[in-house]
């Protein structure tokens, strides 16, 4: 969230070298967008986080992206949600927000894939770490000492 905030600010002009950043008078503008950026950021960042939590262990690329439909009419409305807040004057007025370019949308759109590979990355090694111990030949190892014990 905070990164798209400091996008707009970067991209408008706004440094932030030891100065505060500008919210009122000529600035409010670019403060507005960059609250609408933090915002449309969130939703973004969930798009990739609900085919990421699918499940904990397994790949969305093994169960596939559209194996519940569901989702993508949940991430359609979330979608039309966020534009209107972003682009309708009365959404705009009540949330405080203000148009975002194509390039900050390309750069929000990021976050999606991004949060996902993370995610698809953590499971990868949780699945990895979670493999029985195999032998040189690919037989799973005895331990023998519990067997002799028991014997």
């Amino acid at each position: 969230c905070m990164v798209a905030f400091y996008w707009i600010y970067w991209t408008r002009g706004y440094w932030g070298q030891f100065m505060p950043l500008p919210s009122t008078g000529l600035a409010a503008p670019v403060y507005i967008t960059a609250t609408a950026a933090c915002l449309s950021s969130i939703v973004t960042g969930q798009m990739g986080n609900v085919f990421a939590c699918r499940s904990t262990r397994a790949s969305i690329f093994k169960m596939g992206f559209f194996s519940n439909r569901l989702i993508w009419l949940g991430i359609a409305v979330e979608t039309t949600l966020i534009l209107a807040i972003d682009y309708l004057k009365p959404f705009q007025f009540v949330f405080g927000t203000a148009p975002l370019r194509l390039t900050d949308w390309l750069f929000l759109l990021t976050i999606t894939p991004t949060l996902l590979l993370l995610e698809e990355g953590r499971k990868w090694l949780v699945r990895r770490r979670s493999r029985p111990a195999h032998g040189k030949w690919g037989k799973a190892k005895c331990d023998l000492s519990s067997s002799v014990a028991a014997g």
